[in-house]
């Protein structure tokens, strides 16, 4: 099985689980007089049996992503690097839209909001941020279909 085909298992199995802890929230408690559409104890096995595939994935996709190269660095620390990254982006993409986003003034009276930042400037930083970001992304992609997981 190739990591790429591992990290997809993985998205089912998680998708899985959060089903089966809704259909759990909605059958351990009842009326009194009726039943529940499910057996709760039969979906705690299934939960059990379901995290258990899980966390043994989840092993093999980490023993993967630690002992993979890419530009010869371990995968585990390209993807946490991408993370870090993305979520830098995030953060400024939605400071630089707060900056942009003056509030109108009513009269002369009001007190007027400035920004510091250069906010052209800025954005085309976060823009080669972004890029990197990806182009990054794009080879751990391309890393996660060549690669057998472990």
């Amino acid at each position: 099985m190739k990591l790429a085909e591992a990290l997809i298992l993985r998205k089912d199995l998680q998708t899985r689980v959060a089903r089966i802890r809704d259909r759990l929230f909605a059958n351990v408690l009842v009326q009194e007089g009726d039943t529940p559409s499910e057996d709760p104890a039969e979906l705690i096995v299934r939960l059990n049996e379901t995290l258990a595939e899980l966390g043994s994935l989840v092993s093999k996709i980490n023993k993967t992503n630690s002992s993979t190269l890419l530009d010869g660095k371990p995968l585990a620390d390209a993807i946490t690097e991408r993370d870090i990254a993305l979520r830098k982006v995030n953060i400024l993409r939605e400071a630089l839209q707060k900056a942009a986003d003056r509030p109108k003034r009513y009269s002369q009276k009001e007190i007027r909001l400035l920004t510091p930042l250069n906010v052209r400037k800025e954005e085309k930083i976060v823009d080669k941020l972004a890029y990197e970001a990806r182009v990054l992304d794009a080879k751990i992609q391309a890393k996660n279909w060549e690669v057998d997981l472990l």
